[in-house]
């Protein structure tokens, strides 16, 4: 698929996933979503409520990050050895 724009208004909903529709206009006008919606496949919503206070709490607990080098932009290579 080629990416493309689209403004707000004129969204291509028929060729997104089955809930994009529920929650995308919601998100770009600024609102914070919590959503749990269970599939049946890609295409079918089986169920769609907000997040429970306990649901939420377990989705945003902080995850501890891993310990990885500062970068700086530049690729480490191995350099030959001398034979």
């Amino acid at each position: 698929m080629r990416p493309q724009w689209f403004t707000p208004d004129a969204l291509p909903f028929d060729h997104m996933w089955a809930d994009d529709h529920v929650w995308l206009p919601r998100f770009l006008a600024g609102e914070r979503i919590s959503e749990y919606f269970l599939f049946r496949g890609h295409d079918v919503i089986l169920e769609h409520r907000p997040l429970t206070a306990a649901e939420l709490a377990i989705v945003t607990k902080p995850v501890a990050k891993p310990s990885l080098p500062p970068t700086t932009g530049l690729v480490p290579v191995a350099a030959p050895t001398a034979s």
